[in-house]
């Protein structure tokens, strides 16, 4: 639903705006009656692909640009009463990011990217922050620890996407 919603229903009353307001801007030029129908149905059709192209442009280049955003961590904590003994890590706003949803820690350092764990989205705060619970570590190192250093947030991101390597120690666990 979310692919409709975003690569079909937005651009789909762009479109409709454009043309019903060429439409009326054809109008206020003054083809005149005597312009036959053909003419007057190219026009529109004219205005209706051009403007159908221009959105999906600018709409791609909008899905292109969430997919690809990497998301900074705004804070670390330690889970109480619902979440006890878990890492609770609370991420930059985002508007590609979903409840449910399974997100990539990483930290870059020297160009490249060492996966840390793999997130779960769980709910957004009061104030529309993604608050995601550690589902899978993917280091043996300590993360409650190693998350607790504000200094090493620099170098850390979370993406959306997930690499099978990630997955393989999960289901043979």
């Amino acid at each position: 639903m979310n692919f409709l919603k975003e690569i079909i229903f937005r651009p789909a009353a762009i479109v409709w705006g454009a043309v019903t307001g060429g439409v009326g801007l054809v109008a206020f030029l003054g083809i005149d009656s005597q312009s036959s129908g053909y003419l007057k149905m190219l026009i529109v059709l004219c205005i209706a692909l051009g403007s159908s192209t221009v959105a999906l442009f600018v709409q791609a280049a909008n899905l292109f640009a969430r997919a690809k955003a990497p998301v900074r961590i705004r804070t670390v904590v330690s889970g109480d009463h619902f979440y006890q003994g878990t890492v609770v890590i609370i991420l930059d706003k985002s508007n590609w990011i979903e409840p449910g949803q399974i997100l990539t820690l990483v930290q870059s350092a020297d160009e490249v990217q060492t996966p840390l764990a793999l997130l779960r989205v769980e709910t957004f705060t009061t104030e529309r922050y993604p608050q995601c619970v550690l589902l899978v570590p993917l280091t043996t190192q300590d993360l409650a620890g190693y998350l607790a250093d504000r200094s090493r947030w620099k170098s850390i991101t979370v993406l959306s996407e997930i690499k099978a390597q990630y997955l393989e120690g999960v289901t043979n666990a």
